[in-house]
């Protein structure tokens, strides 16, 4: 698996999660803020490059 690929997976898995939480604390549906913040993650994941993500080298 290349590192778009991980980032993507992984930015769609933390913004599913704090989706979901968003959602449930401001009274909404859980699974549209998945859904929303799952789409937003994996969108800023595969954007961004390894430059992006290696601050400090």
């Amino acid at each position: 698996m290349d590192t778009t690929t991980q980032r993507t997976l992984s930015g769609g898995a933390i913004g599913s999660a704090g989706g979901a939480a968003i959602g449930a604390l401001a009274g909404g549906s859980l699974v549209t803020g998945a859904l929303i913040g799952g789409a937003a993650g994996a969108a800023v994941g595969y954007l961004t490059s390894d430059d992006d993500v290696r601050v400090g080298n």
